[in-house]
Parts: structure tokens; sequence; C-alpha cells
């Protein structure tokens, strides 16, 4: 065995998955190259090239024309178990109301709570909400002319910033109105579900 199995790691739902997933479901199995093609439903001249890197890792192997599974199959991803969470999941999914299925439920709940609790804080009391006199309302690029050319002209090359996240609207309108006012250039990221930081490139 030379490929390491601690490296050797196909992707779930791989033609190369689904053959060492079935033999991890049948251990003593013996097929034909034809009969692996036809329990994965693949093209049988992908078999070789499905299995090529199974059987170096050990998870498979060939003996006299026919694949069986490998002295490390144990060793191999165990892709029953994701198979079997998916079900579960999937099966939560189509009927999350259901009075037996507790894990569907308590994700609708969830959903539902959180969809309250959004609602609730974007809707101000209007017994309560404050009322302004004077206010000036604000032209379509007073926001962009105004709000962020005493940062953006600040920056040197190099230098970033860390912002709140509702900031990126407004700031990238406002750094593709200086770069063509002055060729300075920018670069805005997404820092966390909360932040964004703005990087001058140049």
């Amino acid at each position: 065995m030379n490929l390491s199995t601690r490296t050797y790691c196909p992707r779930y739902g791989s033609h190369a998955a689904l053959i060492i997933q079935y033999f991890q479901k049948n251990l003593s199995a013996k097929l034909t190259c034809a009969e692996v093609a036809k329990q994965i439903n693949i093209d049988p001249k992908s078999v070789h090239g499905a299995t090529a890197q199974a059987i170096e890792a050990g998870f498979l192997a060939r003996l006299n024309g026919f694949y069986v599974a490998g002295d490390d199959i144990d060793l191999a991803p165990d892709y029953n178990s994701v198979a079997q969470a998916n079900a579960t999941i999937a099966q939560a999914a189509s009927a999350p109301l259901a009075a037996h299925n507790a894990f569907g439920s308590s994700v609708a709940l969830a959903a539902t709570q959180q969809q309250k609790a959004r609602s609730t804080a974007a809707m101000p009391c209007p017994q309560t909400a404050v009322l302004e006199d004077g206010v000036p309302i604000p032209s379509a690029n007073s926001r962009i002319a105004h709000d962020w050319p005493a940062l953006l002209n600040r920056m040197q090359v190099s230098q970033s910033c860390l912002l709140p996240k509702p900031a990126y609207s407004t700031l990238s309108k406002a750094t593709t109105l200086t770069h063509k006012q002055t060729s300075q250039k920018f670069v805005i990221k997404k820092i966390s579900e909360t932040e964004i930081r703005i990087w001058r490139t140049a």
C-alpha cells in the first residue's frame, strides 16, 4: 500500500466513494468490473479510474479480475453513516411539522421564532417612535458624497479600516466614485457576520 489512508478521502457521492460505500455494506462481495458498474450505475470504463486510488489505499482490492473489500476498508470514511444522516435530514425537511418528527419540529419552531424576532426588532412602536423637526431630506448622492471621503482621503496604500457590515453598500459606491475622481483603488471584504474591512490598494 503506497497511498496513505489518512490522505485519501474521496468526496462523498463520487464514483470512488459510492464503490467503497457498496463494499462497506457488502464486505464479502466479489464483483467483476461490469457488476461494480451496474451496482452504482456508471459506465464500466469508469470503474478502473474510480478505484485505482482506493485500491492503492487498501480500501479495495482486485483479485483474479474481481473487485473485493480491501484489508483497510475499515479505515475508509464511513459513507453509510453520512448517507443515513443525509436521509434523516431530508426526511425532517420533507415533513417539518409532523408530530413524530422532533428534529423537523425543532427546526421549524426555531425558524419561526427567529423570523418573529426579526420582525419585532424591525418595527418600532408607533406610540414611542421619536419625532424630529427640521431634518433635511438627503439627495440621492449626498450619502456617497459626504459620508466616506473623509475616511477614504486619509487612507494610505496598504492601510485598512474595520467597519460595520451595514456600511458596505454606501461605502462601495463611495469607493467607485473616489476611484473615478482620483484613481485610488480600494478592496472591501466581509470579515464576519457583522463586520467588513476596507483596504486601500493603490
